[in-house]
């Protein structure tokens, strides 16, 4: 994987940015969204927990992606880790009544490196 590129992380596995030093693991899954077809009082959120590693560092990051939200870059979050912007596009499959394994779950992800401070864009 590279910067700029979308990726897709399934759930217990870690994808690697050689280029950047770099290693995003997906290690935990908090589905509560509203799934298809029913209708919830909220609309709950899907949370993405990973480990993100650049060389020796190391830090925790959650993502969430928004319920009765399907592929809109509004539905997934955005944060700052380690000088690089990591942002959930989408976080799929989207639940149906029937919970699914979550082995088959996928975090479509983009990471953007951050301009140095007093850049602007």
């Amino acid at each position: 994987s590279q910067l700029n590129q979308t990726f897709d992380l399934r759930y217990g596995t870690t994808v690697r940015l050689p280029d950047e030093q770099m290693e995003i693991s997906f290690q935990k899954l908090t589905e509560s969204r509203c799934p298809q077809g029913v209708n919830c009082i909220q609309a709950g959120e899907g949370i993405v927990s990973l480990v993100v590693k650049v060389g020796k560092q190391s830090e925790n990051l959650v993502l969430k992606a928004k319920g009765l939200c399907t592929d809109k870059p509004e539905c997934g979050e955005a944060k700052s880790v380690l000088n690089y912007t990591l942002t959930l596009m989408s976080l799929t499959p989207y639940p149906t009544q029937v919970l699914e394994d979550k082995q088959k779950y996928m975090a479509k992800m983009i990471v953007t490196k951050k301009p140095p401070l007093g850049e602007t864009r």
